[in-house]
């Protein structure tokens, strides 16, 4: 075990004893070869108390708090953000070449088996959030060609029992250019924190109350490859989360290298924005 994954499990069997002796830095945790090089970077993240859940494209992955690989499943091509619920993981999905191209999947926290699937809908998802009886879904770009920046990005809220939208989809514009549409959406409970692709230079998180109206524009942080909040017994009274990042593919020049790595970081918001408290080696 890396020293990182040592100091960050020591640390969170103190968080336990201890709800509100959280320390001021956080070790990073590193993941290193773990995921598929032919599935490009990490997609999304969710957490519970006993585990962190990473997606890429075709696969979900189940770590502990320690860094360690607990459980990995296939799961349908393109599977993107991830939220944690009642015990449960709930994906959200974009298929390829159909008609309905978006679904919400859901599987067990405890083995990731599958559980259920919501009825297809015509436009593709990622990002997704869950408050109060309600999920927070990212319905994606505007354009049919979505790497092409656009300022148009579509939402919607399903009921979490029958995984329905509750309205009809909405156009997300918060006045740049973006790509692909949302990717990942985590919440404090009250208020979503929506991460795109965004343009050089314009702010690539958007914070919003519950009915998608903007609260805060966070420039000079990304979060594209997964974001969520920490455990209430990891952050104490603080307002915590933690990002993934998805390190290089291998390389020809470097054989050895089986897999792509991740990193988690964690971060303090605070007078809207995100400040660093990650401890790095």
């Amino acid at each position: 075990m890396k020293r990182g994954l040592i100091e960050i499990a020591v640390w969170a069997g103190l968080a336990v004893a201890a709800h509100a002796a959280v320390p001021e830095k956080i070790p990073a945790v590193v993941f290193e070869d773990v995921f598929d090089p032919g599935a490009s970077h990490v997609q999304g993240a969710c957490c519970s108390d006993d585990a962190v859940y990473l997606t890429q494209r075709t696969a979900l992955y189940k770590f502990g708090w320690d860094g360690k690989l607990l459980a990995k499943v296939a799961v349908t091509n393109h599977t993107g953000d991830i939220c944690f619920h009642d015990g449960k993981v709930y994906t959200s999905v974009c298929l390829y070449n159909c008609e309905n191209r978006g679904r919400i999947q859901v599987f067990d926290g405890t083995d990731l088996s599958f559980v259920r699937e919501s009825p297809g809908f015509p436009r593709p998802a990622d990002g997704i959030a869950y408050i109060d009886g309600v999920f927070y879904v990212g319905l994606g770009s505007n354009f049919a060609n979505p790497p092409q920046p656009h300022p148009d990005n579509w939402v919607c809220r399903f009921d979490a029992k029958t995984l329905l939208p509750l309205e009809e989809k909405r156009n997300f514009n918060y006045g740049h250019l973006t790509s692909f549409g949302v990717q990942d959406i985590a919440t404090d409970g009250k208020r979503l924190f929506i991460a795109f692709y965004a343009v050089k230079g314009a702010p690539a998180v958007v914070v919003t109350d519950t009915d998608w109206n903007i609260l805060q524009k966070v420039s000079g942080f990304t979060a594209s490859n997964g974001l969520d909040l920490l455990p209430a017994r990891l952050r104490g009274d603080k307002l915590r989360f933690f990002k993934v990042t998805t390190s290089s593919p291998p390389r020809r020049d470097n054989p050895s290298k089986k897999g792509i790595g991740a990193s988690l970081s964690f971060y303090e918001y605070k007078d809207g924005a995100f400040i660093d408290i990650t401890e790095r080696k």
